[in-house]
């Protein structure tokens, strides 16, 4: 994300929603170690990012608990990355749905793609069926669509 911020800075004032991955976490019998981010590099890069590309409304969603099994990510360890993705988009601006506070391992379980990291096509329709019911619930969205449909319009 942090290579692309320039093509969303280049944009200038716009709302935004920033959807977290957990890629970068570092997992256990890591073939691709050298890919993964510590703690301290994913913090710095979230307080690079995040200030850089914040619109007028930004909401950022974390990740959400993923399958130990199938990845190789510990619970604790991605808990500990999401905490400080949390508190870094908290202390830049960001509006917070915090996925891995809210959805339980459980719940998430049915919702999860083979690799028991993405979403399966029932996870994203839930996902964007949340994230409709949050939007038209936030005091500004009213101002956010109406400025959509006048762009949509042009």
């Amino acid at each position: 994300m942090l290579a692309r911020a320039g093509d969303v800075a280049q944009f200038g004032a716009h709302d935004l929603i920033v959807m977290l991955g957990c890629n970068d976490v570092q997992r256990d019998n890591d073939s691709n170690s050298s890919t993964r981010t510590s703690i301290t590099e994913y913090e710095r890069n979230l307080y690079s990012l995040l200030p850089s590309i914040r619109g007028e409304y930004s909401l950022f969603i974390s990740s959400f608990p993923v399958c130990r099994e199938r990845t190789g990510v510990r619970m604790e360890t991605l808990k500990a990355y999401m905490d400080v993705a949390v508190s870094v988009a908290r202390a830049c601006g960001y509006d917070v749905w915090n996925l891995f506070r809210d959805i339980s391992t459980e719940i998430i379980a049915s919702y999860w793609a083979d690799d028991g990291m993405h979403f399966n096509d029932g996870g994203h329709a839930m996902i964007a069926n949340a994230l409709t019911a949050r939007l038209l619930n936030q005091p500004g969205f009213n101002q956010l669509e109406k400025r959509l449909r006048g762009h949509s319009a042009k």
